[in-house]
């Protein structure tokens, strides 16, 4: 697709990504290491969903002014195809690499997830379901584990999001007829979707990964309230494009403050959640906040993308290290698990006595399983 100028203001986007980056990236460095605290990282993983549908639906989903609109289905397959798949196999085959060591991507919540139990089948399958990034998709829950592991953990996010990709083109000429008017109708819609929808799963399941990396709830949920919601903006913005330079400057003032109106809330919850789990007063908040705070972080995205980046959060989403990270965020996410791994593969050989006791007994999946100044060395 030609470049063109864009009809929303998602200079703050990236920032965003990379912030949220970071978080989940520290989450598991911390997690590991031998204090094991916990940040609550898996909070930040809606947010991402929510981007990509956002910044998909203003690209794809908004005609350029004073044409007709249409989407080159092909050419839309092929873009994402060049952003995701290279980086994502690559940090495939370099994951595979573990499965020979102590440090594979293990869960000790499935003990057929182990790639030491898993016979001739179980490895061409679950190769086979990796390559073509189906791991996570609806038909696979009745597929035992062990014929569909993960070779790179955090790849679930990309396999959940391909299936977001592969259906944005017909989605997305659905959320177009919606007047704008019932659009925010529509996107409270799919946030109650996805708390009912992802806590049910959890009641009827007990399963974290089931309540939380499904492609429909929260996947499909969550990434179809960013694409609507970007519908929303671009037609507000086009609106107030009419308006007073005046007029202009008040509205983002508004926006301004709901955006850092939306933002301490949101991490308020999460600060006062992993102060509650350090002091013994677990409540499952990793589920509640990710689900349930869905709203907070959509009306987060919204209020950046019109706040002109007046907002003092807008600030540090523009910072520029904030950007660079933001626009490294997919490698960094894939790749950050593989370095901590491989770290511990090192410190194995050539200083084992650095490690924890307990390293060759507990799965990785664990925490305290690193000294925890790894994390500063990585």
């Amino acid at each position: 697709m030609p470049r063109r100028e864009l009809s929303v203001d998602m200079n703050s986007h990236n920032g965003l990504r990379g912030l949220c980056s970071v978080w989940i990236v520290m989450y598991h460095f911390l997690i590991k290491s031998s204090i094991g605290f916990d940040l609550m990282g898996n909070i930040a993983m809606p947010i991402f969903f929510i981007l990509s549908g956002f910044s998909l639906s203003v690209v794809y989903g908004t005609s350029v002014e004073g044409k007709s609109y249409s989407l080159n289905i092909k050419e839309f397959y092929r873009n994402r195809f060049a952003r995701i798949y290279p980086v994502y196999i690559l940090t495939t085959v370099l994951a595979l690499g573990l499965v020979f060591t102590d440090y594979s991507f293990e869960s000790t919540n499935h003990p057929t997830f182990s790639f030491e139990t898993m016979d001739a089948a179980s490895w061409i399958s679950t190769i086979f379901l990796n390559v073509l990034v189906l791991q996570t998709w609806p038909i696979l829950p009745w597929i035992p584990y062990r014929y569909r592991a993960f070779i790179n953990m955090p790849a679930w996010f990309v396999s959940t999001l391909w299936f977001q990709y592969l259906i944005f083109p017909y989605t997305v000429q659905y959320y177009r007829r919606i007047p704008n008017g019932y659009r925010m109708v529509t996107i409270g819609l799919f946030c109650l979707l996805t708390m009912t929808t992802s806590i049910s799963l959890w009641f009827l399941t007990r399963d974290f990964f089931a309540a939380t990396f499904s492609v429909i709830s929260p996947g499909f949920f969550m990434f179809s309230a960013g694409a609507v919601s970007g519908l929303w903006c671009a037609q507000r913005t086009m609106d107030e494009r009419q308006c007073s330079a005046g007029q202009q400057a008040k509205s983002k003032q508004h926006w301004a403050a709901q955006s850092d109106t939306a933002v301490s809330i949101l991490m308020s919850w999460v600060v006062g959640s992993v102060v509650a789990e350090a002091l013994g007063y677990p409540y499952g908040a990793q589920l509640l906040v990710q689900v349930v705070g869905t709203p907070f972080m959509i009306w987060m995205v919204i209020s950046l993308s019109m706040d002109g980046g007046t907002s003092r959060f807008a600030s540090l989403c523009r910072w520029t290290p904030s950007v660079f990270l933001g626009k490294i965020s997919m490698a960094l996410y894939l790749i950050h698990g593989l370095v901590l791994r491989y770290f511990c593969v090192l410190i194995q050989a050539v200083a084992p006595e650095l490690l924890p006791p307990e390293i060759t007994a507990t799965p990785f999946f664990r925490s305290g399983l690193i000294p925890f100044w790894g994390i500063f060395v990585i």
